[in-house]
C-alpha cells in the first residue's frame, strides 16, 4: 500500500503485537526476575518469543521504511515501555489499564528531513541517557506540526518542537487554533 497507493501525507501503521508479547513473554524471557519462574518447560518453549518478536518487527518496520519516499519524516512511538510486574505475585491481579500507568515512559525515535539531528551516535547511548522530550499526548499534535497543520490549544499535549529541525520550524512554524 505504502508503495503503490502514494503519495501520502500521513501513513500510520499500529503493532499491538509488541505490547501483547510483552505482558504474555517477558516473564520466559527473563525468568530471574520473578520469584515463581516459570518452568524450565515453559522457559525453553517461550524464552526465545520475545527476542523474535521484536527482531521480527524490526524486519517490518525496516520493510516500511524503504517502501516510504526518501523525504519522508519516520516516527516509531510506543504508548508506554515495559517493565518486569508482578515479580513476587505468583497469580496475575487485574490491573487498572494492565498496569501500564506505573510503566516506564515511552518511546519515540524520529528521523527524517523535518527532525532536529542529535548529533549523537546512538549506539553509544544506554537506557538511561534517554532524553525526556515530553509527553505520549505531545504525539498528535507533533504530528499536526509536521503536517503543517494547527495544533489545537484545548489539546492535553503540545508539539514537541525540541526535535523539530530550525529549518523546518523557520519554514513551518507551529499554529495554533482554539479547538
Amino acid at each position: 500500500v505504502l508503495r503503490d497507493d502514494g503519495p501520502f501525507d500521513l501513513f500510520a501503521v499500529y503493532f499491538g503485537g509488541a505490547d501483547v508479547i510483552g505482558h504474555r513473554f517477558w516473564r520466559h524471557a527473563y525468568p530471574q526476575l520473578y520469584r515463581h519462574a516459570p518452568s524450565e518447560e515453559e522457559q525453553r518453549a517461550f524464552g526465545h518469543v520475545l527476542e523474535a518478536y521484536y527482531r521480527y518487527l524490526d524486519t517490518v518496520v525496516a520493510s516500511l521504511i524503504a517502501a516510504a519516499p526518501t523525504d519522508a519524516n519516520v516516527l516509531v512511538v510506543s504508548d508506554h515501555g515495559m517493565t518486569p510486574v508482578r515479580r513476587t505475585g505468583r497469580f496475575r491481579v487485574p490491573a487498572l489499564s494492565g498496569g501500564h500507568l506505573s510503566g516506564p515512559p515511552a518511546v519515540l525515535i524520529a528521523a527524517g528531513p523535518d527532525i532536529r539531528r542529535s548529533g549523537v551516535d546512538p549506539a553509544t547511548l544506554g537506557v538511561n541517557d534517554l532524553p525526556r522530550i515530553g509527553s505520549i499526548l505531545d504525539v498528535t499534535p507533533t504530528i499536526l506540526a509536521l503536517l503543517a497543520m494547527p495544533v489545537g490549544r484545548d489539546m492535553d499535549g503540545d508539539a514537541a518542537q525540541s526535535f523539530l529541525s530550525p529549518e523546518f520550524l523557520e519554514r513551518a512554524p507551529v499554529r495554533y487554533v482554539p479547538a
